[in-house]
């Protein structure tokens, strides 16, 4: 969303929460649509608009609304026929009870066509194509599938995460990890624990 278009959903803003404005000169003015220009530069006016006049028709508030909240009901949008983790595991085994293990190139040729949460979530190839030679009666079975439910949990809240943040501010807190993941390995801390 460009500066144009988030003076719009701030003019929005403004006629419909007057209160928060009061008293606010052009200069703070401009930095609170900076601030919003900021937050939501990787997205379309469209999205961070729906989400607003969402906001505005369920909200019984007499406060605007936070980036953060905008963000939440933007996420319910994109994540709202994202499979829960059942129905995830019957993608995943639908997928995998087509394919068998002789014919390789299927084997490929399924995996990739998997939402990649459910990908991640499995481990991978190796993962995908191990789950497929377990007993579906056994208790690894069972183990397996709770696992992977709990993993596609994790990976449906971190895309969520992912998704709640601008790029600039997702790159920033990779380059963080990465800088201390490379101090880590300088000082010879691995796993949590020190050598």
């Amino acid at each position: 969303m460009n500066k144009q278009e988030t003076a719009k959903i701030v003019g929005v803003l403004m006629g419909y929460y007057p209160d928060t404005f009061k008293g606010m000169d052009d200069k703070q003015t401009q930095m609170f649509i900076d601030i919003w220009q900021k937050s939501f530069a990787d997205d379309s006016y469209n999205d961070v608009s729906l989400a607003v006049w969402d906001f505005i028709q369920r909200s019984t508030d007499d406060f605007m609304p936070r980036v953060g909240k905008i963000k939440a009901i933007m996420n319910d949008h994109r994540f709202e026929n994202v499979p829960n983790e059942m129905e995830a595991f019957e993608i995943l085994m639908k997928a995998r009870c087509r394919y068998n293990i002789y014919a390789p190139d299927a084997e490929d040729d399924a995996f990739e066509k998997l939402p990649n949460a459910i990908k991640r979530a499995i481990g991978g190839r190796r993962g995908f194509i191990s789950i497929g030679l377990l007993n579906t009666e056994s208790e690894s079975f069972s183990i397996e599938k709770t696992h992977f439910m709990k993993q596609y949990r994790t990976e449906i809240e971190r895309e969520k995460s992912d998704a709640t943040r601008p790029m600039w501010l997702n790159n920033a807190i990779a380059n963080t990890v990465k800088t201390i993941d490379e101090g880590a390995k300088v000082k010879g801390i691995t796993d949590g624990s020190s050598k």
